[in-house]
């Protein structure tokens, strides 16, 4: 069973100008932020009386004015699984708090921002929800993304330049490079599936955060795009902690390609991306590089949408070294969401096993700050143990927001 609570953006005003658009994942800080302020919009402005319509619109006009668009959540995430004998659980927390500053405004045609996000990550009892996979025992991948027990990180604190003459986004600072690569709309243990196959990508080695820069280049009249980035590792995916160190010499890089495009008159995009990680020596993980493409179709509206990716890796800096995911979501209702996904990886350490995963959630949204979503997931493959050889998974999230 899992249960996840969150405490959402508090204010969330104009997002952040640039060229960007749907290619973060849901957990990226803008689109974090952008998603509480439809939210709004949906529910609010519908429902609530009028003076606290007036609030709100006095609050959003004074944070336009400067800048500011500000989060905090606190999420609770819980994980059970079954099939290896005893049922094994764990639970977790995360505090977080983000945001975007802007420093220089749209008229001196290179706006600057500063996007900072700060966590403090926690078990809560014995277990965090991201050691379940751990003590199940044979897992190759882990059943949750994030949700561990690393304390208190910086993952975001950096400057997102906007040239748009040049057509070019440029961050600097500390930062996740998987929400600037490798991405796609269902990418989120938050608000979609929890699942690393589907909420992260087993087959490239991510350090968790790092100090570094992404250039976009994304030439408006082609509808293709170019990044290129690179940060130090602080952190591996799998839960080895890494620290601080300006010094460091253990980088992450990648080059990704996309394109945007139209199929059967709806938006679609396809995208690959390359990537080199050196050996870190403090996570005891040796180098690796690899390579990953994704295909992603929006299909009756903007909340639904297939992904289909596939990944090959190489020198076991990956949990997995051939990787194929595919997963849709429908939206129900106003804001509801259904989503299925089903994924097959091996085993990178040598001994050649398989193993696949499918999930299922439903994220009921009820008003603006409140969320359930129940999910189960079935793992099954090789390496399982003798007596099982699939793992059964339920989960539940609630997210309360305000």
């Amino acid at each position: 069973m899992a249960l996840v609570v969150s405490l959402g953006p508090l204010y969330s005003a104009t997002p952040v100008t640039g060229i960007s658009d749907d290619r973060s994942n849901a957990d990226d800080v803008e689109a974090g932020l952008d998603r509480r302020k439809r939210l709004e919009g949906t529910f609010l402005e519908r429902d609530d009386p009028e003076w606290l319509k007036a609030y709100r619109k006095r609050r959003d006009r004074w944070f336009d004015r400067i800048g500011l668009n500000i989060g905090a959540s606190y999420d609770v995430a819980g994980l059970a699984a079954y099939g290896g004998g005893d049922p094994d659980y764990g639970f977790s927390g995360d505090f977080t708090v983000s945001g975007t500053l802007g420093l220089l405004g749209e008229r001196q045609n290179r706006a600057l921002d500063l996007v900072f996000r700060f966590r403090d990550r926690h078990a809560i009892g014995g277990l965090a929800a991201s050691e379940v996979a751990d003590a199940t025992g044979g897992v190759i991948w882990n059943m949750i993304d994030g949700f561990n027990d690393a304390g208190f990180e910086v993952p975001d604190f950096y400057l997102l330049q906007h040239l748009p003459k040049h057509d070019l986004e440029i961050r600097y600072g500390q930062m996740t490079i998987d929400s600037h690569f490798d991405s796609n709309g269902l990418r989120s243990s938050k608000q979609a599936f929890f699942n690393r196959a589907f909420s992260s990508n087993p087959a490239v080695a991510f350090p968790r955060l790092g100090a570094g820069a992404t250039v976009l280049w994304k030439p408006k009249a082609y509808g293709f795009d170019l990044t290129l980035g690179a940060t130090t590792v602080q952190g591996t995916q799998n839960g080895n902690q890494v620290d601080l160190n300006f010094e460091s010499s253990d980088f992450f890089k990648a080059v990704q390609l996309g394109q945007d495009f139209q199929l059967h008159d709806r938006p679609a995009r396809v995208q690959a991306m390359v990537w080199h990680s050196d050996a870190v020596k403090d996570a005891d993980t040796p180098e690796g590089y690899g390579i990953s493409a994704t295909f992603e179709y929006w299909m009756a509206s903007s909340s639904n949408r297939l992904f289909v990716r596939t990944a090959w890796a190489d020198g076991a800096a990956a949990d997995t070294d051939r990787m194929i995911t595919a997963g849709v979501a429908m939206k129900r209702c106003e804001n509801d969401l259904l989503g299925f996904a089903l994924g097959m990886g091996r085993d990178s350490s040598g001994s050649d096993d398989w193993q696949g995963v499918v999930e299922s959630f439903y994220r009921w949204q009820i008003g603006p700050s409140f969320q359930v979503t129940p999910e189960v997931q079935i793992v099954f493959g090789n390496g399982l143990g003798e007596s099982h050889s699939y793992r059964f998974v339920a989960g539940l999230r609630a997210e309360l927001a305000f």
